[in-house]
């Protein structure tokens, strides 16, 4: 955004830029401070002055792995979601999206005891969960035991069931996914 004045202060051209630089100054930092939106990318929403890619198509896309090195590639991460007000945000975009399936979202187990957010921090112990009922239960296939419930994801549409919940499924599985990018 870039304000202009009409104005000529005292003390000619050089003091009224100056106070135009002034002025420009003191209106952003107003606008941050008042919890304006990010400027995000078209195709992109805004919440909480973070930007969110929903990645949504008629096939779903990528396992965890690929999914999260795209967020990454565009200087993002799987989304992280840390209260219930950004929850509902993230809901909403579902249930406005032509596609209603379930979502990659940037937590897992690998390599660790209990489940994390690609930032670190713990996602069972956090002061906001969203998990379904009976989740994380890190299912073993018995017809690929290697193959365990590692990583998190956001719908978990199963049997009749629409709510936006998290669970923990194959890492390996092709889903929609979700990445945020700070601003």
């Amino acid at each position: 955004m870039i304000f202009t004045s009409h104005f000529t202060f005292r003390g000619g051209p050089r003091k009224s830029k100056r106070m135009q630089r002034t002025t420009a100054i003191i209106l952003a930092a107003v606008m941050c401070l008042s919890g304006a939106s990010a400027i995000c990318k078209p195709g992109y929403n805004s919440y909480n002055s973070h930007c969110y890619l929903y990645v949504n198509g008629p096939q779903p896309t990528a396992n965890w792995y690929e999914a999260s090195a795209v967020c990454k590639a565009e200087g993002g991460y799987l989304v992280i979601i840390q209260s219930s007000y950004e929850q509902t945000f993230l809901d909403g975009l579902i249930d406005n999206a032509v596609n209603q399936d379930n979502f990659w979202i940037g937590g897992n187990s690998l390599g660790k005891s209990g489940y994390y957010w690609t930032n670190g921090n713990s996602a069972e112990t956090a002061s906001y969960t969203n998990w379904k009922t009976g989740q994380p239960d890190n299912w073993n296939y018995p017809s690929d035991p290697n193959n365990q419930e590692s990583c998190m994801q956001l719908g978990m549409q199963l049997a009749g069931d629409t709510s936006n919940k998290w669970n923990d499924a194959r890492c390996n599985e092709k889903y929609f996914y979700i990445c945020e990018y700070a601003e």
